[in-house]
């Protein structure tokens, strides 16, 4: 009994102690599969992914499976469950640290293309005079290129004043850029003799070999030029592409030879380095260069070859053939002249047919491949630089 009154007085000091405590429910028993009052106190707490384990066959879900081998199963769920959830933990770690990877990426990648386009600036400002001179070339190319090229084009209906204007704007252009350059000394270039500078650094180099390559094509313009002022009893229109891509092939062989020595001329220079570098460097250009004007040399022969050859496209129709088609060529509208007949059966003026092909490899009407690559043979000119 006194044991009993000094709980029941411990119970009623806790109650003023801590108020509200006399109105709190006890927990309700839980009971277990077999009806018997279960003495755990489950708390069903949610994952990563806001599930809950009872949801999945959790502890709760083992532990009302009834006996040992519910247990078990319980068990097993329990730790699929973990494992499961440490797999979900760790995917979402990955994306998370893909993702923070991709933003390190661009970032970086923007701020180095902020940092090249501050440099660009930087060396633009640097080197403003050659730059506008190179502008100023490549422009005047581009503009009198195609020109020429429009004026070998109309043929006989060409405008001899327009070619003649073109011929002295180039050949004004060459001597204007010498004649502004004559301290440097560049046209000893074009006789693969060294400049007047001091001390070949890179850029001094590129700006000899870029001069010289601009003033090499001006010529080459200047050529194609001659050749168009001539008349068709000369030199037939059918015959001039080939003089046209004959001259185109050797404007580039000879583009590569200006470059060499001044390029040996820098490479081997090893006051900067060791000697030992310097020859190597010279050697492996050595070959490079070799390896280019054998490939070059070969489109060189074979324009050379064409020349001096009359291609046949096709073989002469009989009239029988040229009624049943028409008596117009296709090609220029008019009676045929000359008419020729093709491997795929279509006639038109050999003359026609053959500027057509000047400029194209198939027919005019089924397009069946009949010549081979027309490269050059349009008149027009190679826009790449030659830098080495």
């Amino acid at each position: 009994m006194a044991a009993s009154s000094i709980r029941t007085q411990f119970n009623h000091a806790l109650q003023n102690m801590i108020p509200g405590l006399q109105t709190m429910d006890p927990p309700p028993d839980v009971e277990a599969a077999d009806g018997h009052p279960n003495e755990d106190v489950v708390i069903d707490m949610p994952d990563s992914e806001g599930r809950f384990p009872s949801s999945r066959g959790g502890p709760e879900g083992g532990r009302r499976g009834g006996g040992g081998g519910g247990g078990r199963g319980g068990g097993a769920s329990m730790e699929e469950a973990e494992a499961e959830g440490d797999r979900d933990q760790n995917r979402g770690r990955g994306s998370l640290a893909d993702t923070n990877l991709s933003n390190y990426l661009s970032e970086g990648i923007a701020e180095l293309l902020l940092f090249v386009l501050i440099l660009a600036c930087k060396l633009a400002y640097d080197h403003r005079l050659g730059l506008t001179v190179f502008l100023g070339l490549i422009g005047t190319f581009v503009h009198h290129s195609s020109s020429v090229k429009r004026e070998i084009e109309l043929k006989e209906k060409r405008s001899v004043l327009s070619v003649v204007m073109r011929l002295g704007l180039l050949f004004i252009n060459i001597i204007f850029i010498y004649y502004a350059l004559q301290e440097q000394q560049l046209y000893k270039c074009l006789m693969f003799l060294p400049p007047n500078i001091a001390v070949m650094t890179l850029w001094a180099v590129l700006w000899c070999v870029g001069i010289t390559d601009f003033v090499v094509k001006y010529s080459t313009l200047i050529l194609k030029c001659l050749v168009t002022l001539l008349p068709g009893s000369v030199l037939s229109f059918k015959k001039r592409g080939k003089i046209y891509r004959a001259l185109e092939e050797i404007s580039q062989m000879y583009r590569l030879l200006p470059a060499f020595p001044m390029w040996v001329s820098y490479f081997s220079d090893y006051r900067e380095s060791h000697w030992a570098i310097g020859y190597f460097l010279t050697f492996a250009y050595v070959i490079l260069k070799a390896f280019t004007v054998y490939r070059k040399q070969k489109d060189l022969r074979k324009s050379l070859h064409d020349v001096f050859i009359d291609v046949q496209y096709g073989i002469s129709p009989s009239q029988d053939q040229i009624r049943r088609v028409g008596e117009a060529c296709p090609i220029c509208q008019d009676d045929f002249q000359d008419p020729i007949q093709l491997a795929c059966k279509h006639i038109f003026c050999e003359n026609c047919v053959a500027m057509w092909f000047d400029r194209e490899q198939t027919c005019p009407m089924c397009r069946a491949q009949i010549a081979a690559s027309p490269i050059w043979k349009d008149g027009s000119t190679a826009m790449s630089i030659q830098l080495y």
